[in-house]
């Protein structure tokens, strides 16, 4: 049994007890376990090979249940709810990788109304010690694992190729996504997490924290900021801050992070929003795209440009600009050297800073954003930096090769 159904158990048992001899035990003998439990993790008390509570529907004129049930047992999963009709039935389970249980159940039916839980997140989430915990959209890139130790959770968006869908980086693996994308056949399409994503997220979080901050993909580039407001709203209280980043990618990621280092110092909502409009005129965005049909067939950038960069080799720059828009910011000619350029091109437009946050992202091309990161160390004054692979809500835009660099500035300097 998962911990929803042990409870339910718990709780029968407890009543059926008392309805037996009428009385309770000392309230120190509920605790003494309490406290036990309070200081042991989340593995020592879960089953670490099984951390994803996986949910689904299948259908089909005839559901085949042994079979699948069958199938579940082999692929070990635990926690195993099927229940439904012979048409139409839903899955639940905890299990290593959901891409996987997704896949087993379309060999039964069509599969639709994903959903993934990392049990791990919710338990970090429970120990967290901070009164505010910061949110961001999968849009938005973060280091992995960097919610280990700041309080920071990520929104995963959905992605589909045809008929397939996916949530970002749960059922579908970067590595997986850059190689179908460049297999070619039926082009990918990103969507906003539905606001039932978001109300489960801030659900959780808010059971173990006073406010959450929602840190958004820009309202001017996706829907993402507004179904995040929706959820908000239905959780009720106010305790849901939404933040429009004015930004993408890296730019994004850079203020999710500063939120979260806000939050986990002590910070209130209050402080955290002032310390991210104190942030959002120093932290800037740049795209280098070696193939803009992608950014083109996506409306990101206009038709004009892709003929041009075509015949005559052109790698577009693109950026954030204040107002949350997306603009073509130039283009380098030729091939040859690219993230030595492309890094010349970046801090020629930047002011001038005593330090500077910096995050390289790539959409599949870890040898030149490494190369992009060495060119951007020796150029600029850094305090931090990170690499990090986009996923795809930006690779299905910008294509594979795109380097990305979000900057902050940590103080600008006069003049």
């Amino acid at each position: 049994m998962d911990a929803g159904a042990q409870g339910f158990v718990d709780l029968v048992e407890g009543i059926h007890a008392y309805m037996s001899d009428l009385r309770l035990p000392p309230a120190e003998a509920d605790a003494a376990p309490l406290r036990e439990f309070a200081g042991l993790h989340w593995h020592e008390q879960a089953d670490a090979a099984r951390p994803w509570c996986s949910e689904c529907l299948v259908a089909a004129d005839a559901i085949d249940r042994t079979g699948l049930q069958a199938a579940l047992v082999q692929a070990g999963a635990d926690s195993v709810v099927v229940a439904g009709t012979a048409q139409r039935l839903r899955l639940h389970a905890h299990v290593a990788d959901p891409g996987a249980l997704f896949e087993l159940a379309g060999r039964f039916g069509s599969v639709s109304a994903r959903k993934a839980e990392d049990m791990r997140a919710q338990h970090r989430a429970a120990q967290r010690r901070a009164s505010v915990t910061v949110v961001t959209d999968s849009a938005g890139d973060v280091p992995q694992g960097i919610g280990e130790h700041l309080p920071l959770d990520v929104v995963p968006v959905r992605v589909s190729f045809g008929a397939e869908d996916f949530i970002d980086g749960v059922s579908l693996s970067n590595a997986e996504f850059y190689r179908r994308l460049r297999e070619g056949g039926v082009l990918p399409q990103t969507s906003q997490p539905p606001p039932g994503d978001f109300r489960r997220c801030f659900e959780l979080l808010l059971a173990h924290a006073e406010q959450v901050v929602y840190v958004g993909l820009s309202r001017q580039l996706s829907g993402t900021l507004q179904s995040g407001e929706a959820a908000a709203e239905r959780c009720g209280d106010g305790r849901v801050c939404v933040i429009d980043s004015m930004q993408a990618s890296c730019g994004q990621g850079l203020l999710a992070i500063a939120a979260a280092e806000c939050a986990a110092s002590g910070g209130s909502v209050a402080d955290v929003r002032h310390h991210l409009e104190q942030l959002a005129p120093l932290t800037f965005t740049f795209a280098a795209a070696r193939d803009v049909q992608h950014a083109v067939r996506g409306g990101r950038l206009p038709r004009w440009i892709l003929p041009l960069a075509r015949r005559f080799g052109l790698s577009a720059i693109a950026r954030m600009r204040p107002d949350g828009k997306l603009t073509v910011a130039g283009v380098l000619f030729g091939r040859g050297n690219l993230p030595d350029r492309f890094a010349r091109h970046v801090t020629r437009r930047l002011p001038v800073a005593s330090r500077w946050r910096v995050m390289v992202g790539h959409c599949d091309a870890q040898a030149e954003a490494e190369l992009l990161l060495a060119a951007l160390r020796r150029r600029l004054p850094l305090s931090r930096d990170w690499l990090v692979q986009t996923g795809p809500a930006i690779g299905a835009h910008a294509g594979p090769g795109t380097l990305v660099v979000g900057v902050q500035a940590e103080t600008c300097l006069p003049g």
